[in-house]
């Protein structure tokens, strides 16, 4: 739709006239509209004067820039003959029209701010600023929305000196502190949350290191990602496929995340070699950045001998650092090992527990790294451990397309007899995230 806007600059004509006449034709007429504009300058003078003024700065609050052309409209009408008598006349043919004068504010703010449609602001450290709707923040990269590109815009939360919403966000601090509300900043670097139904807390911009907006329909929390691999040799007729997925939703309290990975690779002459593994889990937030943690995991290989094994876990988590650059945690728990094998051994259950450590950086440009390596000690089977380690390295693209590497290990000291005592699988895949 039309929009409204005056830059600096400009003066009167700074206000697009086609845009004016297509907002509201039923009401003016061109010529109408050619005689508003003419008395602007005058119209603004008192509006000013009035104490009409940007609250904290905000370049382009609804609230200034439609009352100021508010004001403006109903002091040209009110000042001219030549309007007022065209302007009333039209609008006694409409239905209603008895009603129209005495309800005119309000039926122009709606028009506004059906037109408006995007309030969120953004200053930057040069001084510079955009307008749209924030989507989110996470790993120090702020994504905004804007009507005239066709993609988002992606920029470094560093770059941020002030921000303006009228969207809410799950907002997530340094301290582990999780508030829902809305973002106002009281200066250069700081910002007020307004958050449950009127509290305030002032932050330092750079201790919010995650913002996701909540203002649309539940499937904005949802997340997702999936992406594909393929190898062909000619020798041996060499076929390998490879799939990762990923998906996940977080609420203001909690996450559930569930994964998906599988290589399956055959040759003539020889053994199918296949290796698949998944899993779920559900996070609750707890304050100073502790969390509680309960998750099912599955896996099966050819290497071990793996028919499938299915670990419970239940445990408690805290992130060391929780900053715009680095995610660092470490967790333990306990955990049930049930294990189904491809030969003749017999099933065996296992008690244990565990304790691992996942490193996350994202501050390298387009790439992003996770690390993360689980011990398992046994509690049933005296001397027997288990370790899983796992690296993931994205490489981001135009379009939300990406480029991942991952190599995942599994090593068991006590492997059944016939199995590998170690597996382990690189995987490059071409992807979508969502």
């Amino acid at each position: 739709g039309p929009h409204i806007a005056r830059s600096e600059d400009a003066g009167p004509a700074g206000f697009q006239q086609e845009g004016i006449a297509r907002a509201l034709p039923d009401l003016f007429e061109v010529g109408i509209v050619e005689q508003l504009l003419s008395r602007l300058d005058e119209a603004f003078g008192i509006a000013k004067d009035a104490g009409i003024q940007p609250a904290g700065g905000r370049p382009d609050a609804f609230g200034t820039k439609w009352m100021y052309f508010y004001i403006s409209a109903c002091f040209c009408i009110q000042r001219s003959p030549s309007m007022r008598a065209p302007f009333f006349s039209g609008i006694r043919q409409l239905p209603l029209a008895g009603w129209l004068p005495s309800i005119f504010p309000a039926v122009f703010l709606l028009i506004a701010n059906s037109l408006h449609g995007q309030g969120d602001s953004v200053i930057f450290v040069n001084d510079n600023y955009m307008i749209g709707e924030v989507k989110n923040m996470e790993r120090g990269v702020l994504v905004v929305k804007t009507d005239y590109s066709d993609s988002d815009f992606k920029i470094e939360w560093e770059g941020v000196k002030e921000i303006y919403t009228e969207s809410f966000f799950l907002i997530t601090l340094t301290d582990g502190s999780r508030y829902n509300g809305t973002l106002s900043s009281t200066a250069p670097g700081e910002a007020d949350l307004l958050v449950n139904y009127g509290d305030t807390v002032r932050t330092d911009l750079n201790d919010i290191v995650y913002l996701k907006s909540v203002d649309e329909k539940p499937l904005s929390r949802l997340y997702a990602n999936i992406s594909v691999g393929f190898s062909y040799a000619k020798a041996r007729n060499f076929r390998q496929f490879s799939v990762r997925a990923n998906a996940g939703y977080i609420a203001n309290r909690w996450l559930a995340d569930g994964y998906f990975s599988s290589v399956n690779s055959s040759q003539d002459d020889a053994e199918t070699i296949d290796r698949t593994e998944g899993g779920f889990s559900f996070q609750f937030f707890l304050p100073k950045d502790w969390y509680l943690v309960a998750s099912t995991t599955y896996l099966s290989n050819t290497e071990q001998k793996l028919a499938l094994r299915t670990l419970g876990k239940f445990g408690v988590g805290k992130y060391l650092i929780h900053t715009n650059k680095v995610y660092w945690g470490t967790g333990l728990g306990l955990s049930y090992n049930n294990e189904r094998f491809s030969n003749e051994n017999p099933d065996r259950n296992s008690m244990e527990g565990y304790f691992g450590s996942q490193l996350n950086l994202f501050d390298l440009g387009d790439i992003s790294l996770v690390t993360t390596l689980v011990a398992y000690p046994s509690f049933t089977e005296g001397g027997r451990w288990r370790v899983d380690y796992n690296f993931d390295g994205k490489y981001d693209l135009p379009l939300d397309f990406f480029i991942s590497l991952g190599f995942s290990l599994n090593f068991d000291n006590r492997p059944v007899e016939g199995a590998a005592r170690t597996d382990y699988v690189f995987q490059t895949t071409f992807g979508w995230e969502w």
